[in-house]
């Protein structure tokens, strides 16, 4: 396998479904739901991990943007995700394009809704 290779997994829960995309070797994983909670069109990221001997390698990133692919061709047009505010996580999303939702209420103090329009 290669480690740009990507797996994917298919799952269904209460809220409805969700897709976990892993790299090839196991560094990284990405949990995407496709779920009623959200309007219509929108999608969310809901869990984004790296092993810390893999970071800085471009794993996320490729994770992310497969995660969006699939989205859009879904029919989605919008991905959400929250994360705690103003800390690196934050900035390295939106650097990839993710923009603050003031809108939407955080679920907790000291988080922040992102979302993307793909």
């Amino acid at each position: 396998m290669m480690d740009n290779e990507i797996i994917q997994m298919d799952g269904c829960e209460f809220w409805g479904e969700y897709l976990y995309l892993v790299t090839a070797h196991g560094h990284s994983l990405l949990k995407l739901f496709f779920d009623r909670k959200h309007p219509e069109g929108c999608c969310e990221i809901g869990e984004l991990n790296t092993h810390p001997e893999y970071r800085q390698k471009g794993y996320a990133k490729m994770l992310v943007g497969e995660a969006e692919r699939l989205a859009k061709e879904k029919g989605y047009w919008q991905v959400l995700l929250w994360t705690n505010r103003d800390t690196w996580v934050q900035e390295w999303y939106e650097r990839m394009g993710y923009e603050v939702e003031e809108f939407m209420r955080p679920p907790s103090d000291g988080t922040v809704w992102l979302s993307k329009f793909l």
